[in-house]
């Protein structure tokens, strides 16, 4: 009797650069953060356990909002999400009711590869395989039967030697073959776990390929993204007027402020740090300066004070206070009962 095909995954692959995919950016940033991801796993886990797709009613809503510990109408509202962003097709779920995507399908194909039996229902066109494909399988089908015929003709034989043998000989090979059937059966299912082990392998290394291929493209994105603030911050008026009252170290020196936004914006490109807009990258900017001034600002003492933007010292202290007494004992000090130091 030949054993059932297996459906499921053991495990599934996730690649690193998983949440910078905009799908899954907005979905945690509209639909509350951490708690959509952990719906959104333990939906690829379902998925996974079956197959390739979901079939989607109350019951999967009300066991994926148990293993979670979660509200039902909260599961119900990121698989709507989920459908909206795309990370789910929605097309198929309007028509048949199931979860599924094109990278579900692709990524559970590549680590089924080496079964005999290809899935097709829900499959999209560009994931079936090629004619040549199907006819080797049917290769492989016709070779198995022949294999049964060449099974069947054995058991025959042996049904014979059976019966010229003795009832004590034809127990003992009874037992053997028993016994034989055994270990060939495991044989045979152990041979089959290897071999979804090892093209696992080979998923999780086309999944390092992708992900170091992502994030080569966040890198170029950031550094646009970077040069692209660099230019608005240059044309803003307003800002530079505010940097220039609050860092009086720059002299009013566009070419200053420019240096130092250069230098600030290698950093930023370093160490890999986007911002979420404009007004992120002008708060970053700010606050980063104020850790800096020491090394741009050389009129900066060491109580932390500034020479031309800080306390002023005992001396200018009083020499202002004199400048007042001299200028009130010129205007008039009649109304004072207690007549004014001499300075």
């Amino acid at each position: 009797m030949a054993r059932p095909h297996k459906k499921e995954l053991f495990y599934f692959t996730l690649d690193v650069a998983f949440y910078r995919d905009i799908k899954i950016r907005m979905l945690l940033r509209y639909s509350g953060g951490p708690s959509a991801l952990g719906v959104l796993i333990a939906i690829f886990s379902r998925i996974y356990e079956s197959g390739y797709y979901l079939e989607w009613n109350n019951e999967q809503c009300f066991t994926i909002s148990t293993d979670i510990f979660s509200e039902d109408r909260y599961v119900a509202e990121i698989v709507e999400k989920c459908l909206e962003y795309g990370i789910f097709d929605k097309k198929l779920y309007e028509e048949h009711h199931i979860l599924t995507s094109h990278d579900i399908q692709e990524r559970y194909l590549n680590a089924t590869i080496r079964r005999t039996e290809k899935p097709t229902k829900y499959i999209y066109n560009d994931l079936i395989k090629k004619p040549k494909m199907h006819t080797e399988t049917e290769l492989l089908h016709t070779e198995t039967e022949l294999l049964h015929t060449e099974t069947e003709l054995l058991h025959t034989e042996t049904e014979l030697l059976h019966t010229e043998s003795t009832q004590r000989k034809e127990k003992k090979r009874k037992v053997k073959h028993s016994s034989s059937a055994e270990t060939r059966a495991r044989k045979e299912e152990k041979a089959e776990e290897l071999v979804d082990e090892e093209q696992q392998e080979i998923g999780n290394g086309a999944a390092d390929e992708v992900a170091d291929e992502e994030d080569t493209k966040y890198t170029a994105m950031l550094v646009a993204e970077v040069d692209a603030e660099i230019n608005a911050l240059l044309t803003d008026a307003e800002w530079k007027k505010q940097v220039f009252e609050r860092f009086k170290f720059l002299n009013y020196d566009e070419k200053t402020l420019q240096d130092i936004l250069l230098r600030w914006a290698g950093e930023v490109k370093m160490r890999n740090r986007g911002h979420t807009d404009l007004t992120d990258a002008k708060e970053h900017f700010k606050n980063w300066l104020v850790i800096q001034e020491d090394k741009f600002n050389p009129n900066l003492n060491k109580n932390g004070t500034d020479n031309n933007n800080g306390y002023r010292s005992s001396e200018e202290i009083y020499e202002g206070a004199a400048s007042i007494i001299r200028k009130l004992r010129t205007e008039g000090t009649a109304k004072y009962t207690t007549p004014l130091p001499e300075v």
